[in-house]
C-alpha cells in the first residue's frame, strides 16, 4: 500500500523559516502573557511551563515545543 499523493508542494526553506519564525514569536507571546499573570517568575528566569526569558538565544535546541 503507497502513501497518497500530497495536494500541495512541500515548503521552500523560506516558507519554513517563515512558520518557524512565526511560531517563536507566538511563543514568545504567549510565555510573556502567562509570567505577566502569574506574576512572578521562578529563579532559574523560567516562567510558566517551557517558558525561559533567552529561549530564541538557543535557536531552539533542547527546547520542548
Amino acid at each position: 500500500m503507497s502513501p497518497e499523493a500530497r495536494d500541495s508542494a512541500p515548503l521552500s526553506p523560506e516558507e519554513i523559516k517563515q512558520a518557524t519564525d512565526n511560531l517563536i514569536s507566538e511563543r514568545n507571546h504567549l510565555c510573556a502573557e502567562a509570567i505577566a499573570t502569574s506574576g512572578s517568575k521562578a529563579s532559574n528566569g523560567s516562567g510558566p511551563g517551557n517558558c525561559s526569558a533567552d529561549s530564541t538565544t538557543t535557536g531552539g535546541a533542547g527546547i520542548k515545543p
